[in-house]
C-alpha cells in the first residue's frame, strides 16, 4: 500500500514540475525521507533562518545529507 502511495505522490509531483515553471518544496528540519526527496528534486536550495540565532545542530547535519 505504501509503495502505491509513494508512486502516486511521485507521479503527481512530476506532473506539477512538468506543468509549472517553479515548484517549491518545503522540507523538514531533520533528515526524513521527505527531506531527502525534496533535496533530490531541487535545482536550487534556499535556506531561511533567523539571523540572530545560531544554526541548529539538526540543520548542520541536514546539510550533510
Amino acid at each position: 500500500m505504501q509503495r502505491k502511495a509513494d508512486f502516486r505522490l511521485m507521479h503527481w509531483l512530476n506532473s506539477q514540475e512538468d506543468t509549472y515553471q517553479l515548484v517549491i518544496y518545503e522540507c523538514d528540519y531533520t533528515a526524513t525521507n521527505w527531506t531527502r526527496r525534496c533535496l533530490s528534486q531541487a535545482d536550487a536550495i534556499i535556506v531561511v533562518a533567523c539571523g540572530d540565532q545560531k544554526p541548529r545542530k539538526a540543520f548542520c547535519l541536514l546539510m550533510n545529507i
